[in-house]
């Protein structure tokens, strides 16, 4: 019995836990009954799935392995799985699990102790128990004492007069990293470190070589490093400038602006929706600079099925409209037009959540046998239950800062809190609360005609279920509204997209060119967005107003479509940002340092 991570593509066929490869040399190895802690592309930097193959057969041209799914458990940040003490430390452990690899799906993990790992895995909940430990994770500890005793299960990086090492007893950690491994460099790169501050040769690096070095600053008391982290660091068969400095040059090295050092970071925001939604935010916004891909990223999150419900916010979109009001129906053939109340669409959902809950858990149907004051204390059981894993619905707000915010929640303000969601709070109290109709029937709408609801599970009261996931988009530079409510603000987890931190990976995401023409692009248009937001600025633009990847969609490699995106796209951008300045000051200091930058010609 072996061990292995398993990434993928999500064009597995998940229904059936098969996954499909041209080639044996794609399964690393791994034979019957072996187990794999699975990682799709849209779980983001998260683990969150044991699984055990089944077999492995030749269909044709393909090689299909067939697995079966031990349990899922709660998700672990692919960072914090490495450090998981079931697994020697080794290149597949914290390299595979971070880092983009080809032409392989699945690398074998080494265990400490297999009996252990048996147990450990004997069930779902044993497992979750196991990861709420902290005392199982290895700890990257900062030693200030080199005289201090050693940990033979940690990684310690240890303080000796001037010098920096890294010490692990069972060199669990160097093991395997690197075949040509050199002591000296590791013990020594201290002085290189905090002499000079920019010394890695890639983008990749160097963000790294900027933690350690604060985390040594700090003696450890700043945020914690990754083992990725070290490894970028210490064991990169990619090696550091050795080159000498004058004193000079390392004080210019010292004072050069962040923002013209801004490394092709590899941001996901699916990444990021995924880890706030596994800690459980309800309500999240994606606020930022327009293009950034903030609503595309939303649905490729959340998909498009049935547990998922897209609106988009307008300046005459109102309270009828999100919660309930009252609407013309008809409620025969050839009669007279009357006046119903109708579900806006967020209490529509909000009902649908409700019943796919109870018929999880009971097997019923809404109809008028179903009495209100037993549905009560059935949802409030399901509430309850700590064994029943509901599923998650989506409620998707594109543009939420278009709509005047205090007349479309209404009451719901008091409903978002999380203390206040679900029927019943903590101290066994109902949630319900009554809205602006709340003395009248409910319709629905079907084939044309009104009929009543046959059974309103907000008769006596609105409340929303726990598992809706309210995900609003919005470019605050938008002129259309001047504020969003405070009210509302602080009910929201506010999560800023900046275009230079999420470019590179959108770009690769949109454009079909090799990764050198994309890091030439990002480059170029980091450059030119320091231009836009340059510190004191006479047209005193920030980062919201930066240039997301998404105008670059058409460019197809050469300098003639990225000449013609400038000038029939962003050029107007720029003016828009600037109206009502004098044009030639717009045009001598802004649009034609930006076209430098990018290294493009103005149209006349």
């Amino acid at each position: 019995m072996n061990v292995y991570f398993g990434k993928m593509d999500n064009d597995i066929e998940c229904s059936n836990f098969q996954c499909k490869s041209n080639g044996i040399e794609y399964f690393g190895g791994i034979q019957t009954g072996d187990y794999v802690f699975i990682r799709l592309k849209s779980d983001g930097a998260v683990v969150s799935r044991l699984w055990k193959l089944r077999n492995i057969a030749n269909q044709g041209d393909e090689t299909v392995a067939y697995f079966d799914d031990v349990f899922s458990f709660n998700s672990l940040k692919t960072d914090r799985f490495s450090k998981l003490r079931l697994f020697k430390i080794d290149t597949n452990l914290v390299i595979f699990t971070k880092r983009q690899q080809t032409g392989v799906g699945f690398n074998k993990l080494e265990l400490v102790n297999e009996e252990e790992f048996i147990n450990v895995v004997s069930s779902r909940t044993s497992f979750n128990d196991f990861l709420d430990n902290d005392n199982n994770y290895r700890k990257i500890v900062f030693i200030r004492d080199a005289s201090e005793p050693r940990s033979s299960k940690d990684v310690q990086i240890i303080k000796d007069n001037n010098m920096y090492k890294i010490h692990n007893s069972d060199q669990d950690f160097l093991r395997g990293l690197n075949d040509n491994f050199n002591t000296n460099r590791y013990s020594e790169f201290c002085d290189y470190l905090l002499a000079n501050p920019t010394l890695a040769n890639d983008n990749r690096l160097q963000n790294s070589q900027k933690k350690v070095k604060k985390w040594l600053e700090s003696e450890g008391n700043s945020k914690n490093i990754s083992l990725i982290d070290l490894w970028d660091l210490f064991c990169s068969k990619k090696n550091l400038s050795n080159k000498s400095k004058t004193d000079e040059e390392i004080e210019e090295s010292t004072e050069i602006n962040s923002e013209e050092l801004h490394p092709l970071l590899e941001v996901n925001i699916i990444e990021i929706l995924k880890n706030y939604v596994d800690n459980d935010y309800k309500q999240i916004i994606l606020t930022g600079a327009p293009g950034t891909g903030k609503t595309h990223s939303v649905k490729e999150f959340t998909g498009c099925g049935e547990n998922v419900m897209f609106v988009q916010f307008h300046p005459s979109y109102d309270y009828s409209d999100f919660v309930e009001g009252l609407r013309p129906v008809m409620l025969t053939k050839g009669g007279n037009p009357t006046f119903v109340r109708i579900d806006g669409t967020f209490k529509k959902f909000c009902r649908k959540v409700v019943e796919e809950n109870i018929k999880k858990k009971y097997k019923k149907n809404f109809d008028r046998n179903y009495q209100y004051e037993t549905f009560l204390e059935e949802y409030k059981a399901l509430e309850l239950d700590k064994e029943l894993q509901l599923d998650k619905y989506y409620f998707i707000i594109d543009e939420i800062n278009r709509a005047d915010l205090s007349k479309v929640f209404g009451e719901l303000m008091y409903s978002l809190e999380s203390s206040y969601r679900g029927l019943i709070n903590k101290a066994g109290k109902f949630n319900l609360i009554s809205t602006q109709y709340t003395n009248l029937s409910t319709y629905e709408v079907e084939n044309g005609l009104a009929k009543e609801i046959e059974f309103d599970c907000f008769d006596k009261g609105f409340f929303i279920p726990k598992n809706i996931y309210i995900i609003g988009t919005m470019n605050d530079i938008d002129r259309s509204v001047e504020a969003f409510d405070f009210a509302l603000r602080r009910r929201f987890e506010w999560v800023e997209i900046k275009a230079n931190d999420v470019f590179y990976e959108g770009a690769r995401n949109v454009l079909k060119l090799s990764d050198n023409k994309i890091k030439d692009l990002s480059e170029k248009v980091i450059k030119m967005n320091n231009i836009i937001s340059k510190e004191n600025n006479q047209f005193m633009l920030t980062e919201a107003y930066h240039i997301g990847h998404a105008y670059f969609k058409t460019y197809d490699g050469t300098i003639e479509s990225l000449e013609r995106i400038f000038n029939t796209n962003i050029i107007s951008i720029l003016k828009e940002y600037t109206r009502g300045r004098n044009r030639k000051i717009v045009e001598e200091y802004l649009i034609k340092p930006c076209a430098k930058e990018l290294g493009v010609e103005i149209d006349e």
